[in-house]
């Protein structure tokens, strides 16, 4: 995943203080804005992910409207 923030030059630090755990890019040989974000894990986990990203970007950007959309009827 790509941090597409302009103030953001380390990805990684900046998702974990959001409270989003992930690997750092340089990890991989690619750039810091980059990490690795490791989605195995229990159910409820996968939405608070989410909606953590979703609080980051907010939801009138076209990929993060369809999440919250997904996230509003996970349970129906």
């Amino acid at each position: 995943m790509k941090c597409n923030k302009e103030d953001v030059e380390d990805c990684e630090k900046f998702l974990r203080g959001q409270k989003i755990i992930t690997r750092n890019g340089r990890r991989f040989r690619c750039d810091p804005k980059y990490v690795r974000v490791s989605l195995v894990g229990k159910e409820e986990e996968f939405k608070l992910f989410l909606e953590r990203l979703l609080a980051i970007q907010g939801t009138s950007n076209g990929i993060y409207h369809m999440l919250w959309v997904f996230l509003q009827n996970w349970d129906q």
